[in-house]
């Protein structure tokens, strides 16, 4: 194998062990996985998936209260939206 990790922007030495060719831990790559990646290092990817799930979960809460002041139903709203996507997924199935 490679004697430095193999990720790009990475470049940290590998142990003469590593059957891989790239970072177990802390690699500075930030296409390396997030489990495999340094502390503090920028990705592209932008927010990992707990942090996904929190901005969905708040654009959700926004959702329901712009939907409430303008006197809808949220969940209405999102049955209909659901069907409509669901209903455009079966026509491409067929």
């Amino acid at each position: 194998m490679s004697e430095v990790c193999g990720r790009t922007g990475c470049g940290k030495k590998l142990r003469g062990t590593n059957t891989k060719g790239v970072c177990a831990t802390g690699c500075l790559s930030p296409d390396a996985p997030g489990h495999s990646r340094a502390a503090g290092v920028n990705t592209d990817e932008g927010a990992g998936p707990k942090t996904q799930r929190r901005a969905a979960s708040e654009t959700l809460k926004r959702f329901r209260t712009v939907a409430v002041a303008l006197g809808k139903d949220p969940d209405a709203i999102l049955e209909e939206a659901a069907q409509e996507w669901l209903s455009v997924l079966q026509k491409a199935a067929e």
